[in-house]
C-alpha cells in the first residue's frame, strides 16, 4: 500500500487544526515550560555568587542565603516538572483518543472496494503503531523541541551577559550543525517511512497467518511461509540498521561540535581569567550554561529525528483520513421505512481492475415477496448485494428505491432496515449476548432466548458453560458453519428488517436445517422483501421473483415458469441442475 507524500507543514497543519480543542492544554504547557526553564536558568548565577562572593569575602550568611534559594529553586524545578509530565500525559492521550475514533468513522464511511484494495495488515499497523505518532507529537515532541530551543537561547542569552568575546568565539560553530541536522532529518524521514512500509509487510504476514491457521497447519508447508517472513524481517532488519547509523553518524557529529565548543571555552576562558577579564566564578557560570546548550543540542537532534519519525506516521493515518467516500450521504431524508422496492436502470459496475460486472443492467427487485437471484458461479451475483447495500457504488446508471435514488438514503436509514447474512458470517469476541445486542441494543435475555429456540439453537446455548454470557472467540472460531447461519438467522429474526439479503443462507445446512431456514423465512419475515442468492434452484417456488444472471450484458427477470419458457439460458441452468440431482 503506497502513502503519498503530503509535505512536513501540510501534515502539521492539518494535525494542529485537528487538535484546536488542546490549544489552551497547549498554552499553560508552554507557559509552565517558560517558567520551569527560566528557574532553571538561575541556578549558574546562584553558582557564581557562592564562588566569586560568598566564598571569596568569607561572608556564611549571604552563602546560606544562596544555598537555600538553591534549594527552593530546586524544589520548584521538581514540582514544575511533575505537572508538566501530567498535563503531557492528558494531552496525548486525549489527542490519541479523537484520533482513534476519527480514523475508525473514516473507516465505517469508506467503501468496501478500499478494504478489498488495501491490504488489512497494513490497516492494522496505521491503526495501531501510527496512532502512537499522535501522542508523541501533541504532547512531547512538540513540547520538547520548544522547551529546548527556549533553553539555547537562555543559555545564549546568559552566556552573552557573562562574556561577550567568549561567547562570540563559541557559537562559531552552531549554524554548521544546523545545517547538518537539517540534512539528516530529511534522510532519517525517508528512511523511516520505508520503515513503517516494512513493518507493514510483517503485519501482512501475522494477519494471513493467524486467519489462516486451519488452512496452513492442514497444508503443513511451513518452510515456504517462514521463507516469507524471513525476506520481511531481513528488510526490516536492514532498515533498523540503516536507521542506527544515521543516529550514530548524527551523535559522532554533535559530539565533535561540543568537544569543540569545551576546548574553546576552557582555553579562551582561561586565557581571559588569566588576563583579569573574567572571574572563576563567572567562568564556572559560563561552562554550566555551555553544558546546557550541547545537552539541549544532543536533545533537540535525537528529538528532532524522532519528530522526522512521528511524521511519517502522521502521513500514513492522514493517508487514510483523507480517502474519498464517494457516497454522498442525505442525512435530511427523513422517510420512517423502506419497502424494499429496488429498480436497476441502465446500471454499469465494474471493479477497479476492469472486470465487468454489469453493463447497462434494467431490472426490479419486488417489495414483499421473495426476490431469488439465480446464476453461474462467477456472473456477479454478490456484487448485486453489495450494490443494493450500497457498499459499492454504481460505475454508470442509477439505482432507484422507493421511488428515490439510492445514495439519498442516510447509511443510516439503509443498516436499519436491512438485514443480511452472507456465505461467511462474522461474530465479535464478545459474548453470545453481546453478539445479539450488536443488532438490537435493547434486547432482552428472554427475547435471545425466544429466537434461539426459533433457529433450534436454544439446547446448544444452554449447555455452553457460561450461556448466554459464554465467549464466541475471535470470528466466532468456535461456531460451526451451520451454527454460524443460524445464529446468523436468529440475529434478523430479532432485528425484524424490512429488506432481507441472504447470500446462500443454507450452503452450511443439511436438509432439516434447510427446511428449519424456509419455514422460518415464511413464519418471520412476511411481509418483508426477500433477495435471495441461491443456487439450489429446487428451492424456488412458483410465486417467487426470480432474477437470472447470465452475464454482465444479460439479466432476465420473471416467475420460474416464465422464465422457464421465454428463455434459453435459465432452461438450460434448470437442466443442468436437475440433472445433478438426479
Amino acid at each position: 500500500m503506497r502513502t503519498n507524500n503530503t509535505g512536513n507543514k501540510k501534515v502539521l497543519k492539518s494535525f494542529v487544526k485537528d487538535l484546536r480543542f488542546l490549544y489552551t492544554w497547549w498554552a499553560i504547557l508552554i507557559v509552565i515550560t517558560l517558567f520551569s526553564n527560566l528557574i532553571i536558568a538561575l541556578n549558574p548565577l546562584i553558582v557564581r555568587g557562592i564562588i566569586d562572593v560568598a566564598i571569596s569575602q568569607k561572608d556564611v550568611g549571604l552563602l546560606f542565603k544562596l544555598i537555600i534559594l538553591f534549594v527552593i529553586i530546586f524544589l520548584v524545578q521538581v514540582g514544575t516538572d511533575g505537572f508538566q509530565s501530567y498535563m503531557q500525559t492528558v494531552i496525548g492521550q486525549k489527542a490519541t483518543a479523537r484520533f482513534r475514533l476519527k480514523l475508525i468513522r473514516k473507516l465505517f464511511r469508506l467503501p468496501l472496494s478500499f478494504f478489498h484494495k488495501n491490504d488489512k495488515g497494513d490497516l492494522l499497523n496505521r491503526m495501531e503503531v501510527d496512532i502512537n505518532s499522535v501522542d508523541l507529537l501533541s504532547s512531547r515532541l512538540l513540547l520538547v523541541i520548544i522547551s529546548q530551543i527556549i533553553s539555547m537561547l537562555y543559555s545564549l542569552i546568559m552566556m552573552a551577559y557573562l562574556h561577550l568575546p567568549l561567547f562570540v568565539y563559541t557559537i562559531i560553530i552552531v549554524p554548521g550543525i544546523y545545517f547538518f541536522q537539517k540534512r539528516t532529518g530529511k534522510k532519517y524521514k525517508s528512511k523511516s517511512m520505508e520503515g513503517r512500509e516494512n513493518i507493514s509487510k510483517l503485519f501482512h504476514i501475522d494477519n494471513d497467518i493467524l486467519n489462516g491457521i486451519d488452512f496452513i497447519k492442514s497444508n503443513g508447508n511451513y518452510p515456504r511461509l517462514i521463507h516469507w517472513y524471513s525476506e520481511a524481517l531481513r528488510k526490516w532488519y536492514r532498515n533498523n540498521i540503516s536507521l542506527s547509523l544515521i543516529n550514530l553518524q548524527n551523535t559522532f557529529f554533535l559530539g565533535s561540535g561540543a568537544l569543540i565548543i569545551m576546548l574553546l571555552t576552557f582555553g579562551l576562558g582561561g586565557y581571559y581569567v588569566i588576563g583579569g577579564t573574567m572571574t572563576v566564578g563567572g567562568l564556572v557560570a559560563y561552562k554550566t550554561y555551555i553544558e546546557r546548550m550541547y545537552n539541549s543540542m544532543f536533545t533537540l537532534s535525537a528529538t528532532w529525528l524522532q519528530y522526522q519519525k512521528s511524521l511519517t506516521g502522521m502521513e500514513r493515518i492522514y493517508w487514510v483520513l483523507d480517502q474519498p467516500s464517494p457516497v454522498i450521504h442525505n442525512p435530511g431524508r427523513t422517510k420512517r421505512e423502506i419497502s424494499g422496492n429496488f429498480v436497476f436502470e441502465n446500471v454499469s459496475f465494474h471493479y477497479d481492475n476492469g472486470t465487468q460486472i454489469l453493463n447497462q443492467a434494467n431490472f426490479e427487485i419486488i417489495p414483499y415477496v421473495r426476490n431469488v437471484i439465480v446464476g453461474a458461479n462467477g456472473v456477479g451475483k454478490s456484487t448485486l448485494f453489495h450494490l443494493i447495500s450500497r457498499q459499492y457504488p454504481v460505475t454508470g446508471g442509477q439505482i432507484i428505491m422507493d421511488e428515490e435514488r439510492l445514495e439519498h438514503y442516510s447509511d443510516y436509514q439503509l443498516r436499519q432496515y436491512t438485514g443480511v447474512i452472507f456465505q461467511e458470517q462474522f461474530f465479535f469476541s464478545n459474548t453470545l449476548f453481546e453478539n445479539f445486542k450488536y443488532v438490537k441494543e435493547n434486547v432482552s435475555e428472554e427475547q435471545v432466548w425466544g429466537v434461539l429456540d426459533k433457529v433450534g439453537m436454544k439446547a446448544w446455548a444452554s449447555g455452553l458453560p457460561q450461556g448466554l454470557d459464554s465467549l464466541l472467540g475471535t470470528g466466532g472460531i468456535q461456531l460451526s458453519g451451520g451454527q454460524k447461519q443460524k445464529l446468523s438467522l436468529a440475529r434478523l429474526i430479532l432485528k425484524k428488517p424490512s429488506v432481507l439479503l441472504l447470500d446462500e443462507p443454507s450452503s452450511s445446512f443439511d436438509t432439516s436445517s434447510k427446511e428449519m431456514l424456509y419455514k422460518c423465512l415464511e413464519e418471520e419475515f412476511t411481509g418483508c422483501t426477500i433477495i435471495l442468492i441461491s443456487h439450489d434452484l429446487e428451492s424456488i417456488k412458483e410465486d417467487d421473483h426470480v432474477i437470472f444472471v447470465y452475464d454482465a450484458s444479460c439479466v432476465e427477470e420473471g416467475t420460474h415458469s416464465e422464465l422457464i419458457r421465454n428463455s434459453f439460458n435459465y432452461r438450460k441452468l434448470w437442466s443442468i441442475e436437475i440433472q445433478g440431482t438426479v
